[in-house]
């Protein structure tokens, strides 16, 4: 696995054993294929370390020497894409694919290594980490960061100015970049357009980058792939805030520009997200009133200086709280105040310098009406009323009533009216009706949506239906291209004659012109230049009538050249402007309308000097101090003319994005419509020729039939014949097939049965030579293992003599632990009695005294009582001392009764002392016969060794 770094040093030094640099792309990418192969351990080293080898050669100055030593090292990383990891390729972005995305003399092949190499780095963000998931969303914003900031900018002033001042060679570089960028951003946004929507969400907020990202979406949408981004955009951030911008924002040109989008858009989300267009609605709807009600707006007057040559002190600039005091009486619109939880900067004129037309609302009316009649009808009936009914809150602090200007949306919405047919759908639905039940163009496709809805436009139906009948008259042209195929140059001609499929399809398939009629014939002229080989001349602008007369055609004419695959030949290249398109006769009439300058002034100032790296005219005589206010003038003439030609050209940009969108779709629903006309033609010319075939089958059929009769009849006649031969040759066959079948089986047999017997002999032969090999090995084993089975006998009869011991071991040992439960037993039992015994001594002595106590208070209450027979003998008459001689004669009884019960207790127990005490004996005579814990059969000497004399 070489590391081919030292081959691309020499070769990119030229040195004379240098590889070319095919083979050289070949080791790459064998190199490539190998680190593959490898583990992830080695080809990660062996990538680094030709990553730091690469370096090497960068910092030896061998790269950038000359172009093919870019092109060269281009190619050896382009070449090693699929192993460079993301963090490689954004370190040379810096060092090799930054300045040769500005090199505008490096192959096409080259440019694109580098394009592919950068959109390589994002799609290697799958499964990475997230420390290199943060360095690659920093390149991509970093580019984004680049094509808004570095990149040529038309939306601003300084830019243009500079743009004028630079040599062939850096707008040559600058153009370039910008392209590339350009590329390299849709390319990306084509493979993941939510993550290119949220770069350009999160630089959208800023009003300076607003307008050039427009410019970049207006570019997306014209896609081939954009169909992906339709899905996502609907749901995204960046919609809530495209929206935003068209209701808050005061530049036209922003407008104009963010309307075309939405114009491009709408059939789009139709398509692919139509569940998100209903909830949408209202603020579109909003967006077309805004629209309606934008005027014109003048020039800012606070950057233009004064004229006047005698007063010098009058240039001064115009206050800008009194210019802003007009604008807001001018378009009351433009200067409402947003809601405070609405985070958003409001972007005024783009182009201060020149006047600015308001945005048309044509093309945007003509998509509204086409998805949703009713309800655009019912809005322009009552804006206000609608979008409270709707529940759409009002984004501005003085509400829905005074953002609309209800009179001039009356005015354009009734023009917008006439010069628009009738939907057919307005018949059979209301405004809810419309809302509640499913949309009629859910199935169709973008294409026929795009062709059908400018066809409601009556200027539109006019020319296609123009070009129809005019079609009609050209029967030989008609005959001639309905045997050809849809090619760009009869386009034209073939939607002369579409099938009828209804008013809508029928108008949007003659429909092959853009909204702008009179575009049509330079498409065409411009794409038939493919079919001549001689060159064509766009013819130059003439300035001796003092005007710039420009053809709108011409200018349509070069943009498709350039922007075809064409050589085109510039000739009398200038790198200077023409003087005199900077005198004030020259100031677009758009942008100085409202400023137009008297014919004296004119004359004056036609001879002014002219901006910094143009031709100077010719000196005259005048004095310093009136030179010095024709110099101020002019500058101020000449800056807004750049002004309005730079939003001319922006403009000018955006309408031929979209009519190229609008004739590639145009284009998509011709060839559609084209192809089934040609099927339904085909379709009726097979049907007349099967038809005819048909016919023609039909008596070969009835012929075949007779035929086939006849040789049915012939053929059962040779069938019988033929039957009849079959059965006598079987029936031959058949018997030499039995003998011959006899004969194979006993040859079969035969041969079987000498084969079974030539088997059973070496079988048996084999078998009698081990039979004797086995009888001597068990013979010379059986005298070799004489002594061991005579010891053997020796130990079975040791063996059954210990088994017969160990049983009877084994009847004693049981025997002395059923001997032991027993002891253990009786040990409690003694205990128990002991305890008893104890008790009864106890009981037994606290009877005896008071056995003794009781025989004392007898004997003391007998000489009392014979104390008392006494003194009662003596005294017979004394009650008290009968009474207590009978209360001492009751409790002597019960004393005595007493004496006696205590005494029997006695009795019993001292008998159950000698029981206990016998008992005892006995225990202490049979434990005396104990063998000890030895004998146990938990005992380690027992468990661990046979008795004695068992060895």
């Amino acid at each position: 696995m070489p590391n081919p770094a030292a081959q691309v040093r020499s070769t990119l030094a030229n040195e004379a054993d240098a590889l070319p640099p095919t083979d050289l792309l070949a080791l790459v990418d064998d190199f490539v294929l190998d680190c593959a192969a490898a583990s992830s351990e080695d080809a990660h080293r062996l990538i680094s370390q030709l990553e730091e080898d690469l370096q090497e050669v960068y910092r030896e100055g061998l790269v950038y020497g000359t172009l093919e030593q870019i092109e060269t090292f281009l190619a050896v990383l382009y070449h090693l894409g699929p192993v460079l990891p993301s963090t490689a390729i954004i370190s040379w972005f810096d060092l090799v694919l930054r300045p040769a995305l500005r090199e505008p003399k490096l192959p096409t092949q080259a440019i694109n290594h580098a394009k592919e190499l950068i959109i390589s780095s994002f799609h290697k963000a799958t499964n990475a980490s997230e420390i290199l998931l943060k360095s690659i969303g920093d390149f991509r914003r970093r580019l984004m960061d680049l094509y808004l900031l570095d990149a040529f900018n038309e939306g601003k002033g300084e830019d243009i100015l500079e743009w004028a001042e630079l040599p062939r060679e850096e707008r040559k570089k600058k153009t370039l970049w910008k392209h590339n960028l350009e590329d390299v951003l849709l390319s990306f946004g084509n493979e993941r357009p939510e993550d290119l929507l949220d770069e350009i969400d999160s630089h959208f907020v800023n009003p300076s980058s607003r307008l050039q990202l427009l410019s970049l979406l207006n570019m997306f949408t014209n896609a081939p792939s954009f169909s992906k981004a339709a899905s996502v955009l609907p749901k995204h951030q960046l919609m809530q805030h495209l929206l935003w911008s068209l209701l808050f924002d005061s530049s036209s040109t922003v407008a104009t520009l963010g309307v075309t989008l939405l114009v491009k858009l709408l059939p789009s989300i139709a398509v692919r997200a139509p569940d998100t267009l209903k909830p949408m609605l209202p603020k579109l709807l909003a967006i077309l009133a805004r629209i309606m009600c934008w005027k014109e707006r003048p020039a800012s007057l606070s950057l233009v200086p004064s004229t006047s040559i005698f007063n010098p002190d009058e240039n001064q600039r115009i206050d800008e709280s009194l210019e802003r005091e007009l604008e807001r009486e001018t378009n009351p619109s433009l200067s409402l105040h947003v809601l405070p939880s609405i985070q958003w900067e409001r972007l005024d004129m783009t182009f201060n310098h020149a006047a600015s037309l308001p945005p048309s609302s044509r093309n945007y009316f003509t998509m509204l009406y086409y998805l949703y009649p009713s309800n655009t009808l019912r809005f322009l009936r009552s804006p206000v009323n609608y979008l409270e009914t709707a529940g759409e809150e009002s984004p501005f602090i003085d509400g829905w009533i005074k953002t609309f200007d209800q009179d001039e949306i009356r005015r354009r919405s009734e023009n917008l009216v006439r010069e628009h047919n009738c939907h057919p759908l307005i018949i059979w639905r209301d405004a809810v009706v419309e809302l509640e039940e499913p949309e009629f163009w859910l199935k169709y496709e973008m294409s026929r949506i795009v062709s059908e809805a400018p066809m409601l436009d009556v200027r539109n139906l006019a020319l296609a239906m123009q070009t129809k009948y005019a079609a009609l008259t050209q029967a030989s042209s008609a005959a001639r291209l309905s045997n050809s195929t849809p090619t760009p140059h009869n386009f034209q001609q073939l939607a002369s004659d579409p099938p009828q499929e209804g008013l809508m399809n029928a108008d949007a398939a003659t429909a092959s012109s853009t909204t702008v009629p009179s575009r049509q014939p330079s498409i065409s002229s411009a794409l038939s230049v493919t079919d001549t080989t001689s060159p064509r001349f766009i013819q130059t602008i003439d300035f001796s009538s003092g005007k710039a007369v420009i053809s709108l055609q011409d200018m349509i004419n070069t943009t498709i050249a350039l922007r075809s695959n064409l050589d085109v030949e510039v000739v009398h290249p200038s790198g200077m402007w023409k003087e005199d398109l900077w005198t004030t006769n020259s100031i677009p009439t758009s942008a100085v309308a409202s400023k137009a300058p008297s014919p004296d002034t004119s004359k004056s100032t036609s001879t002014a000097s002219s901006p910094p790296g143009m031709e100077h005219p010719p000196s005259t005589d005048s004095t310093h101090t009136q030179m010095q206010p024709k110099e101020d003038s002019n500058e101020a003439h000449v800056a807004q003319a750049v002004s309005g030609l730079q939003r001319e050209i922006l403009l000018l940009r955006n309408d031929l994005n979209f009519e190229l969108w609008l004739s590639r779709e145009n284009a998509k629903h011709i060839g559609r419509l084209y192809q089934d006309r040609i099927l339904m033609r085909s379709a009726d010319a097979e049907r007349q020729g099967l038809y005819n075939k048909l016919r023609g089958y039909r008596l070969k059929v009835n012929q075949l039939e007779n035929d086939k009769e006849a040789q049915k009849q012939s053929a059962s006649d040779m069938k019988n014949k033929y039957a009849e031969w079959n059965i006598e040759l079987s029936q031959r066959l058949k018997e030499l097939k039995d003998e011959k079948k006899g004969w194979m089986e006993e040859r079969k047999e035969l041969r079987r049965k000498g084969e079974e017997l030539k088997a059973h002999f070496e079988a048996q032969a084999k078998l009698l030579a081990d039979a004797t090999k086995e009888v001597f090995e068990l013979q010379t084993q059986r005298k070799a293992n004489q002594h061991k089975i005579d010891r053997l006998h020796d130990y079975e009869a040791q063996i059954s003599q210990f088994l017969k011991v160990r049983k009877t071991w084994d009847q004693d040992f049981q025997t002395f632990n059923a001997r032991e439960e027993d002891i253990k037993l009786m040990q409690a039992q003694y205990k128990q009695m002991q305890m008893r015994v104890d008790c009864l001594e106890k009981t037994q002595i606290e009877s005896d005294d008071t056995a003794r106590s009781q025989r004392r208070q007898i004997q003391n209450l007998e000489t009392r009582i014979a104390h008392l027979h006494e003194q009662t003998l003596e005294n017979p008459s004394m009650e008290f001392i009968q009474n207590e001689v009978a209360a001492y004669s009751h409790e002597r009884g019960s004393l005595k009764s007493a004496n006696e019960k205590l005494r029997d207790e006695n009795a019993e127990l001292k008998d159950e002392l000698e029981e206990l005490k016998a008992m005892v004996e006995v225990l202490k005579a049979q434990h005396t016969g104990r063998r000890g814990l030895v004998g146990e059969p938990k005992s380690p000497v027992f468990a661990g060794s046979p008795p004695f004399g068992l060895g």
